[in-house]
């Protein structure tokens, strides 16, 4: 079976296919050289689905010292920031900077619902991403007992939320 392409009409452009934040950072990830690396890496900055963790703590996974995984994560920046447009990163921190005030667990729910991640990114990861990609963070996160927040918030709240818990 032959398939026919009709040409679009001049005024009309194909609409980009909209990419999610954890495919732009895997495609980033896969400049570096090896893949424990990779992972040593993803694992550092929260990129794996689970939060970041230090240097340390990554170090411990893969059975290395914190001086060599700091080593080898020094080494892998720089080959990360030649992704250096990150549309997915940029549409994220800019759907994010509107959420002011917002559970951070709500933020990552609409996020997914948009299709601008897979869900397995949090917040954290994503202010990661933005240190990393020489992006100007467009939010805050603030921990209020165990709660979680985009943005800064109010002393009331923070005394009801502290009262209440």
């Amino acid at each position: 079976m032959t398939t026919v392409r009709l040409p679009l009409p001049r005024n009309e452009k194909p609409k980009p296919i909209q990419r999610t934040l954890e495919s732009e950072l895997s495609d980033a990830l896969r400049r570096v050289a090896s893949e424990r690396n990779r992972r040593l890496v993803a694992r550092h900055l929260g990129w794996d689905g689970r939060p970041p963790c230090s240097l340390t703590e990554a170090g411990v996974h893969f059975q290395l010292t914190r001086e060599r995984a700091r080593q080898l994560y020094a080494a892998a920046l720089p080959v990360l920031r030649q992704s250096s447009v990150m549309p997915a990163l940029d549409a994220v921190l800019t759907f994010v900077r509107g959420q002011q005030r917002e559970l951070a667990s709500d933020v990552e729910h609409r996020l997914l619902q948009q299709g601008l991640t897979e869900g397995d990114i949090s917040l954290h990861g994503v202010l990661r991403a933005a240190q990393v990609f020489r992006r100007r963070p467009t939010f805050q996160l603030h921990q209020i007992g165990g709660t979680l927040f985009v943005g800064p918030v109010c002393q009331v709240a923070r005394t009801i939320l502290k009262n209440a818990m």
